[in-house]
């Protein structure tokens, strides 16, 4: 959960009207588009009193708003490169157990952490390696990242994930009964929000990207389950997207889901990349990694299992 933080009353001025929640906030707190974001997503915000997770939320006037900002400024913690989180190396390839609360890749912002440059850095002084993105995840999802360590191999690899050979799995933590206990969900995905930092995706009546997720149900409780979900295709916000929409949203997903039948509170959404296998375009031999459940993620098991949280 985030730490040291502080609740603040504000009454919206009527000269606000129209004014996205996400820059009222950050033109009272200064803390920056995306740190405002991560605090909407952590149910930090309420409206009126009601529980308000959108950024974009458009403004009235005279709104009374309770936020709850840090009281200090956090530090990001250090990102550190285990040895142990390498899944897989090759002369080709390398698949790391990226852990959460981190981008894979560089963003907007210059001074957060992202795993691609801390990893090169490390690589770099480890032998002179260096690698490549093919695909990302999540800041807050965690698991098997697939990176390059040849250049002349991003474009085949990118090929691999548009022809649907590289087959990945994910486990969830999900709210509700999902029923079936097995089955599809198809839809057409397109960007309905965007912001500095951030996408909102949703489904359209056939106009978006074409998006398939097949599932299956490992274990029910009383107001969640957790699912095994295996994408066909790659889009993105694939699977936090699909399960919102069949009004079960991943554990911890304030972002796309507002309603959940489950009181356990992650502080990040409970997504976890467990596996990722393909044909190695050099060798042709079977590639398949999977990385183990992070801790948060097995916490909230024994919880649901041991205590039988509703």
């Amino acid at each position: 959960m985030i730490k040291n933080l502080e609740t603040h009353l504000l009454k919206v001025p009527k000269s606000q009207r129209g004014t996205k929640l996400v820059q009222y906030l950050n033109d009272q707190f200064h803390l920056g588009t995306s740190e405002i974001k991560r605090l909407l997503e952590k149910r930090c915000c309420f409206v009126n009193g009601k529980l308000e997770t959108f950024a974009s939320y458009r403004l009235q006037g005279g709104e009374e708003i309770s936020f709850s900002a840090p009281s200090s400024p956090e530090k990001e913690q250090k990102l550190q490169i285990d040895s142990e989180s390498i899944l897989y190396e090759d002369s080709a390839f390398l698949i790391y157990n990226k852990p959460a609360g981190y981008p894979s890749a560089p963003t907007e912002d210059p001074k957060r952490t992202n795993l691609y440059q801390v990893l090169n850095q490390y690589l770099r002084k480890r032998d002179q390696t260096s690698i490549w993105m093919v695909h990302r995840l999540d800041r807050d999802t965690s698991g098997v990242l697939l990176f390059a360590k040849r250049a002349n191999l991003i474009e085949s690899t990118s090929d691999l994930f548009r022809n649907r050979e590289i087959h990945k799995s994910y486990e969830a933590l999900v709210d509700g009964l999902l029923k079936p206990e097995q089955g599809k969900i198809i839809s057409y995905l397109e960007l309905k929000e965007k912001d500095k930092g951030w996408e909102r995706w949703g489904s359209t009546m056939g106009r978006g990207k074409y998006a398939e997720t097949d599932y299956q149900v490992l274990q029910y409780w009383e107001k969640a389950c957790v699912v095994r979900l295996f994408p066909k295709t790659g889009r993105i916000h694939q699977l936090r997207v699909h399960l919102s929409e069949k009004q079960h949203p991943i554990l911890g997903d304030s972002f796309y889901g507002k309603h959940f039948r489950c009181s356990l509170n992650p502080s990040r959404h409970l997504l976890h990349a467990k596996s990722i296998s393909f044909i190695h375009p050099l060798t042709q031999q079977k590639i398949h990694v999977e990385s183990p459940l992070p801790e948060d993620f097995k916490q909230g098991i024994k919880i649901l299992s041991e205590r039988k949280l509703s």
